[in-house]
This record gives structure tokens, sequence and C-alpha cells, in this order.
């Protein structure tokens, strides 16, 4: 790891956007009135439609029979979608891994690229590679759900199929998994290919121009387990110890079937929310202070759309629908009934880095006379807040054009130039 101070790095990312990255301390649009689970989803109104809500979808991971599920060391989930140019890059950078017994799961999700016909090609008599279609496209936490019910591997992580891994990341992450007897592992951050042009084989990227990217405020300098304590994990999620990216982990099979952790069907921060849920239920958490993923900066997702009244109704479902996910995870730790007084401050942190990263910026790039004459926004807010929704609606709007505009992060995020300045203003304060 790099002996530069990894919190002053976070700290300098931050800098470049000229506001806090703190959402604890939000408080526009996180009055209770607005955002409030138990008054405004209707889907999750009763105690056994929560239950639902932590099983969905189809109770996939409920504890099956291992006949037939011959165990190995890890399996890597792969969703995958229109992913020609970059999929074999990826499969061939990990069946290079140093560990021995791994098996990859690449699930498609409909692809109409001809990436899932390239992957037959390749790689359908590989014994290492299954290969799964889904029926219908459903996004990338369907595909992992898919791809964790057909797992084998005592652990398993997931890796973005634009993405590549250093060759020992496995290895070593499953001895400190087997060492610890570690739930989760948990790698702090990623590593930025800072080039012009993207190659589509991250590998061929030099060393040099990889950029250690920490995630973590303050994380160890040494592998670490994290204190079982649940009012300090859950402290120190609100201080953004813990980066939520479902990648650069490890996952025990085992843990995952047990507490019938699954991703939530949302199209954003289904990954957060799986990583809260873990941390949470997690008997040993173990972090250690490496990099291995190297990151795509390049290139569209679902967090990176185009910015209308269509994209904003899918930032608005997955923001009120996440906060009906995450309550039902905490409804499952008594310490939550114990201290309700951080049960709305969690929901104001996902809420905040989700206004943050997502709605504001989209906000500022669509304008309230879009939103206002979009039908499908109209009946969105119906949905979720019947009779008050007029005013709620209203309220937003208001809120929203009354706050300055922000820069848009995650856009920014995906560009060369904002990692060389980055690169550059870290190289300076470390001289």
């Amino acid at each position: 790891m790099s002996n530069k101070c990894p919190t002053k790095i976070c700290c300098k990312v931050r800098e470049l956007y000229f506001f806090s990255y703190n959402p604890v301390k939000t408080e526009y649009l996180l009055d209770k009135t607005l955002y409030n689970v138990e008054n405004s989803i209707k889907k999750i109104q009763d105690v056994d439609e929560k239950q639902q809500l932590r099983n969905t979808p189809n109770d996939i991971l409920r504890k099956e029979s291992e006949q037939g599920r011959t165990k190995m060391k890890i399996s890597v989930i792969i969703p995958m979608y229109n992913a020609k140019s970059y999929i074999t890059h990826c499969v061939e950078g990990l069946l290079k891994q140093t560990i021995d017994d791994m098996e990859l799961i690449i699930v498609d999700d409909c692809s109409t690229d001809g990436c899932f016909a390239l992957c037959e090609e390749k790689y359908a008599d590989d014994s290492r590679i299954v290969l799964l279609r889904q029926e219908q496209n459903g996004g990338p936490a369907k595909a992992r759900n898919a791809g964790m019910k057909a797992a084998k591997g005592e652990y398993i992580s997931f890796v973005d199929c634009d993405d590549a891994i250093l060759p020992e990341a496995f290895e070593r992450l499953y001895a400190v998994a087997k060492e610890t007897d570690a739930d989760v592992v948990h790698t702090v951050g990623c590593l930025i290919p800072v080039v012009e042009q993207m190659p589509d084989d991250l590998f061929s990227v030099d060393k040099a121009d990889l950029f250690e990217n920490i995630q973590d405020n303050e994380p160890p300098r040494k592998q670490h387990i994290v204190s079982e304590d649940m009012q300090t994990r859950v402290d120190e999620w609100l201080e953004h110890r813990y980066q939520g990216n479902v990648w650069g982990k490890l996952f025990k099979r085992s843990f995952l079937e047990e507490n019938q952790i699954t991703f939530a069907d949302l199209k954003l921060s289904e990954d957060q929310i799986f990583c809260f849920a873990c941390l949470l239920l997690a008997k040993i958490y173990v972090q250690v202070p490496w990099c291995f993923n190297i990151y795509r900066i390049a290139g569209e997702s679902l967090s990176r759309g185009k910015k209308n009244a269509a994209y904003m109704a899918k930032l608005l479902r997955a923001l009120f629908e996440a906060s009906g996910h995450i309550k039902a995870w905490m409804d499952a730790v008594p310490f939550f009934a114990e201290h309700p007084e951080y049960v709305e401050r969690i929901q104001s942190y996902t809420q905040g880095v989700m206004e943050d990263m997502y709605i504001r910026p989209s906000y500022t790039r669509t304008g309230r006379e879009e939103m206002r004459s979009d039908a499908a926004l109209h009946s969105l807010w119906s949905e979720f807040f019947g009779d008050n929704a007029p005013w709620i609606e209203k309220m937003f709007y208001d809120l929203h054009d009354a706050q300055p505009e922000v820069p848009d992060l995650l856009g920014d995020m995906n560009t060369y130039e904002f990692w060389k300045q980055v690169r550059e203003q870290t190289d300076t304060a470390f001289a």
C-alpha cells in the first residue's frame, strides 16, 4: 500500500467539488415529512411485507441441499450486459489468478451486442467457467442473485465485466479469510488507470499509471478485524469507513445463505444495501489495506445515465424503495430497537448520499418544468405518497430550486481529466 495518507487522498478528491461529502449532517430534503418510510411507502407498512423485502427475489438463497454442489474455494460472479469489447479481457485476467480451485460464473443480462455468443464460443468447454443467461433483462442485482444461487465456492466475490483484478488478489484474500474465519473480507479501494485513452485490456496499462484510490475514510494500515460492537460498526458506517461497493470483497457463502442476504431488486444502491446488511450481520468482518480492482472509468452504466425526466423517475423510485430495504435490515437487528435514533441517522445518511451523488446533479440538468410535465413522474409520486403526493412533490421542487447547482460528481469521476487533476494535487500534497 502507498505510504501516502489515504484519508488525506479521500479528502483531496472531495475538495475538488467544493462541497462536503457528509450526508449525515445534510438537512435539505431529509425532513421526515418528505422521505418518511413508515408513513409514505405503502409497500412496507407491515412486518410480513418488510420480511418479504429481505428475501427477494423468490428467496433464492434459502438453505438448500449441498448435494451436487461440489465445494471449491471461490466463486467469482460476473454480471454482464453488452460488454463484448471488455469481457474476454476480464475473464482471461481472472483465469490467471494465482489461486487454484476457483470458478467464474458469467451471468448475461440479455445482452444485444453478441457478448454472450462470444463467451459461448470461447468458454463453453472450460470447466472453470459457468455461463448463465437471464430470460429477461433485470439489472445487475438480479444477475448477481442468479450467480449466487449457482455458486459452489466456499467464498463468493463479485467483479464488474469491464474491470480487471490483479493476479494475486484472490489468493491473498482467501488466505486472510481462512486465517480469521471471516464472514467478509473487505479491501479499501481500487486502482484507477490515469490514461487519456482507456484500452479495452486494462492489464496493458502501465503500473505507473494506476492511481490508488482509497475509498474508506481512515482505513487501517494493516489487517484489521472490525469491532463486534454494533454501535461502533454503525458509527463507522456513518463515517464512511466502509466503502459500499460490492466489488473488492470476499463473502462467505454459508454466511450469506444463513442470513438470506441477497441483492434488493433496485436499479441503484443495491450494492450499498447488500454491504450494509453484511456489516450488520457478520460475526467476523476483516478490513485489509489493499487495492486489487482496476476500475474502468470510461463508458456508461446505470449510475452514469443521461439526465432527463425518465432518469429522475428511476432515481426517485430507487431512493424510495431503498429506504424500505434498509429499514427491513435494521428491523432484523435488536440494536436499532434499543437505539431508534440510529434508524433515522442511517436513513438520512443513505438519502444524503443519493441526494449528493444522483438526485441533485440530475435535477440541476433536468429542471422543474420537464419533471412536472412528465406523466410517469406524477404517477410515481402518487404510488408512494397517495393523497399527500401533490404537496410532497411541490415541496421537492421548491427545496431543490432553492439549492445551489452542484457538480455532477459521478460524471466528472468518469473522466481522465478529473483523475489527472486528483493525482497531480495528491502528488503535490505529499511531495
